[in-house]
């Protein structure tokens, strides 16, 4: 392999490597979230601002 061949393969796997990096962290952050939402709505059943999607 040449230098750029060598920089495109570690370039592609940096860049996979930081797309599941942020996956990771939006599904944490939504499934915390979620969580939330659902444990306050449980409690309060009759919140007209409790919709859990």
């Amino acid at each position: 392999m040449t230098n750029l061949g060598l920089e495109l393969l570690i370039l592609t796997v940096l860049l996979i490597y930081f797309g599941v990096f942020m996956t990771q962290s939006i599904y944490r952050k939504y499934e915390k979230d979620y969580l939330r939402k659902t444990i306050f709505c449980s409690k309060s059943q009759s919140d007209p601002y409790c919709i859990i999607e």
